[in-house]
């Protein structure tokens, strides 16, 4: 598409901010912050995008504005002034490519803890449990709100003070929006009950904030169009509420989602909706509240490609689109699109792992780009070249090995991949035969996509041995074969399981009546029950955990949860699968509870077991004595992007590498950072 008659390019004018094009990055806090404050990681996160043509991005989702509202998710911390000069810093940084920025600020309320920061007593409207955190707030005094509606003052002072474009008062969720929300507030006072009264909170921290930055400063409210949560605010006085701050004239645009403020996280899940979800699913709502609404609105939910992104701004739907997790799959989207390089963007699959990352282990990751929130060790673009080209061997396709050709090809060597089956994806292509789950081709679909542009052969339907890989007289071989599905796990009878990866395969015909054993936690175990569930069986679901799906993140696991709760026969935690054995024509499933100190048996008609990955290594270890290196890492070398010299054997003829889960069963993401950091200083 011409960038002129692009949707995507049309300049935007937001009170006196003029916006080079109609694509932000919604406010979202990627954990990267360093003592609480937006420091140099933080900063190279944001001006990826900048540099990467986006018209505006948000940061500090909920940046916190007060001493009672510890962070949970590394949020910057607002409560000082300490955070000015570091905004000073940040705003030069993204300015300097013609891009505005924004944040986000407000107060968490219940959804903390207690036990982080200064061990203060969390806030809330009333006293409610917070699902997620699991803690119990103490109701705010009428000296509470009035501290904390100064403290959201002095906040917005210091955005300002810092050279941000603007502010976003987040006022549906959290603190402020346990005030709006009926299903939250219970107060019978003056800040309770009434419409009236449930919005006074919010509009004496709009008025607050006008007083501290004035009329001329951008301010924001990223507000609901609907709770969807049982007693919640229906859409029509949702509507209602938007009017009111829409004609108090003290806002300057609507930033509007369709999820509730609670905490739980169902209603993460639906804000950010998980894998295989349809594409921009409140578009039709949205475009129906704007045409009410005499204000500028934006919205980002599900927006992973520029085909949506065009569709939102030419429906008229809005005015500003987000595409948030699409910038963190690739935040150079509108410097490809404008160079005619469409076809060349890493896709977002809508995979969920970047935020599902900061609740499981810290930090907001992609799931198969390594280098977005790591800008200062890794780039998002290979532009440098070896000073001496090599002859590089990758034995396996899955995404280890193609991001390792990917990146040793860009570098300047001269690289070829076999593989021994008649497709590339290795174990993603298994996983994306599970319901909901076929998006993650895409990362295949994109590696493979850059191999033929780069002129990369794969080789496949080659099964290599030892020797056919000496006679290519390479420089260096990495092996990259993936993982097989582990029953060796069971003290007997392992041999009458099947794997997950048989179900997925269709490698095996199901029984009636089938025992789904799941010692891994990830996305395998309930989306192959899922499937069995859907082909007819009855399923029991046993796993030594205390949680199903105990490393599945918060956005994807609610509708594999609601799946098994809705058809699961039965469902069994705390329980261990010690061995398998016959009785007559059917399996006995032999458990141990190991709090209980509790043995006992169930009798189905197959059992199938989810016990992570083997590594597939026998090449290696064939290869590894005539190596250069025995195939060992220097892992402070690896961990310090510097070139590999472990050389105990000076008469060896290569350098030998093993990846992935040619290691050890790990994910996407670990496997394809794994081969971007030893290969980028090759």
């Amino acid at each position: 598409m011409n960038k002129s008659k692009d949707p995507l390019f049309q300049p935007y004018t937001l009170k006196h901010l003029n916006l080079k094009n109609r694509v932000f990055s919604a406010c979202h806090e990627p954990f990267l912050t360093e003592d609480s404050m937006p420091k140099e990681r933080y900063r190279l996160y944001h001006e990826e995008k900048a540099k990467g043509g986006i018209g505006m991005t948000m940061i500090g989702g909920s940046a916190v504005i007060s001493q009672d509202s510890p962070g949970p998710f590394g949020n910057i911390n607002l409560s000082s002034d300490d955070v000015i000069p570091w905004f000073q810093k940040l705003a030069d940084g993204i300015h300097k490519y013609e891009c505005a920025v924004v944040t986000q600020i407000g107060h968490m309320g219940r959804r903390s803890s207690w036990a982080k920061g200064d061990w203060l007593p969390l806030l809330w409207s009333s006293c409610e449990r917070e699902p997620a955190h699991r803690r119990f707030p103490k109701i705010a005094e009428e000296e509470d709100i009035a501290r904390v509606i100064k403290d959201f003052g002095q906040a917005a002072r210091r955005v300002k003070e810092g050279n941000l474009d603007g502010v976003e008062f987040l006022c549906y969720s959290q603190l402020p929006g346990s005030f709006v929300s009926r299903s939250q507030n219970f107060r019978e006072d003056d800040w309770g009950g009434s419409l009236d009264n449930r919005m006074r909170f919010n509009f004496e921290v709009i008025r607050e904030i006008r007083k501290q930055v004035g009329d001329e400063f951008i301010l924001g409210l990223r507000v609901t169009g609907g709770e969807r949560t049982r007693n919640g605010v229906d859409e029509e006085e949702l509507l209602e509420i938007m009017k009111r701050y829409v004609d108090s004239g003290l806002v300057d645009y609507l930033n509007i989602n369709w999820s509730t403020g609670g905490g739980s996280d169902i209603s993460v899940s639906r804000a950010i909706p998980p894998l295989g979800s349809p594409s921009a699913p409140n578009l039709s709502k949205l475009k129906s509240v704007k045409a009410q609404l005499d204000i500028p609105i934006l919205h980002s939910c599900n927006v992973l490609d520029v085909a949506t992104a065009r569709y939102a701004l030419e429906s008229e739907s809005v005015d500003l689109v987000g595409m948030t997790r699409a910038h963190i799959a690739d935040p150079h989207i509108l410097k490809k699109v404008a160079e005619g390089n469409e076809a060349r963007i890493r896709p977002c699959i809508g995979a969920g792992h970047c935020i599902d990352q900061i609740y499981m282990t810290g930090t907001s990751y992609c799931l198969h780009n390594p280098a977005t929130g790591r800008e200062k060790t890794i780039p998002q673009l290979i532009t440098s070249t070896s000073k001496q080209a090599r002859k590089i061997v990758i034995i396996g396709a899955g995404p280890a090995g193609l991001e390792a050709a990917r990146v040793s090809a860009l570098r300047g060597h001269d690289v070829r991949v076999f593989e021994a089956t008649s497709h590339a994806g290795g174990q993603i292509l298994t996983a994306a035969r599970a319901p909901r789950r076929e998006n993650l081709l895409g990362v295949v679909d994109w590696l493979i996509s850059e191999l033929q542009q780069i002129a990369v052969p794969i080789h496949y339907d080659r099964y290599m041995e030892a020797g056919d890989v000496l006679d290519l007289e390479a420089d260096i071989v990495i092996i990259a074969t993936g993982g097989l599905p582990n029953s060796d796990f069971l003290e007997f009878g392992g041999e009458l399981a099947v794997s997950t990866w048989d179900i997925l395969n269709a490698q095996t015909t199901l029984k009636e009546e089938v025992l789904v054993y799941d010692e891994n936690g990830t996305e395998v175990g309930p989306s192959c029950t899922e499937m069995i569930m859907n082909a007819g069986s009855r399923v029991q679901f046993v796993t030594r955990d205390r949680m199903v799906g105990s490393w599945i993140g918060v956005t994807n696991y609610p509708p594999m949860l609601r799946e098994i709760y809705q058809n699961c026969q039965s469902l069994t935690t705390d329980t261990q699968l010690i061995g398998i054995s016959k009785n007559g024509g059917r399996l006995e499933a032999h458990l141990w509870n190991e709090f209980s100190e509790e043995s006992s048996n169930r009798i189905v008609d197959q059992i199938v077991v989810e016990y992570g990955t083997l590594p597939n290594d026998d090449i290696f270890f064939e290869l590894k004595s005539a190596s250069q290196n025995h195939g060992q890492i220097d892992f402070k070398e690896l961990t310090g992007f510097k070139p590999q010299t472990l050389k105990p054997n000076p008469d060896g003829k290569f350098k030998l590498f093993r990846i992935g889960d040619a290691v050890a069963s790990r994910n996407i993401h670990a496997s394809m950072y794994e081969a971007r950091r030893l290969c980028q200083v090759f």
